[in-house]
């Protein structure tokens, strides 16, 4: 019989790697960066580490540690399907059907909800300014950038004070706490 999660239960999978440690399908995080110290501090003491009690969001959260004897290897990139339909013509205009990866998207401001700024610098080092509503997502933000100066590449995205990656990209800019805040890009 297959296990059921109580409702209210949100579950964690922290994987330990030999050489790095991951959040769920996050990006690696190496042992020796003094980001993650105060994260496996936490974890060897077995409390429950400070960024990831903001996942849980009033729900009991539920922490599974798996470990891997094994170097860490990203899983593989999913393969690109060209578009295989047919051209339309649009007044004198033709539509020619072309192989495409999923486009990042731009943010679109409700002007008549509240809105905040939030500065983020770049993994190049080049800063980039968002105008966003409260309720777009990390999601959103990490769509944006990649549709303003794109990678191609995994990103994590950082406050930079206090120190906190954001993991969970479905939590609001408020859920966040990113109301004019200052955020960190880093590619993988």
């Amino acid at each position: 019989m297959p296990k059921t999660k109580p409702p209210g239960l949100k579950t964690v999978i922290l994987t330990f790697w030999t050489d790095c440690f991951t959040i769920d399908d996050g990006p690696p995080r190496k042992f020796k960066d003094s980001a993650n110290a105060e994260f496996l501090n936490d974890v060897h003491k077995g409390v429950v580490p400070r960024e990831l009690e903001a996942l849980a969001q009033g729900a009991d959260l539920n922490i599974e540690l798996l470990k891997k004897n094994e170097e860490y290897k990203p899983p593989p990139k999913p393969k690109v399907v060209a578009f295989s339909g047919s051209g339309q013509t649009l007044g004198e205009f033709n539509i020619v059907p072309v192989a495409t990866k999923p486009t990042a998207s731009l943010i679109i401001i409700d002007e008549t909800k509240p809105t905040t700024t939030i500065q983020v610098k770049l993994s190049d080092g080049s800063r980039l300014t968002i105008k966003c509503n409260l309720t777009h997502t990390v999601g959103d933000l990490k769509s944006h950038i990649e549709g303003t100066k794109p990678s191609g590449k995994a990103m994590e995205l950082r406050v930079s004070y206090p120190n906190k990656l954001l993991i969970d990209e479905h939590q609001t800019v408020q859920e966040a706490g990113l109301l004019n805040a200052s955020i960190i890009q880093r590619l993988f």
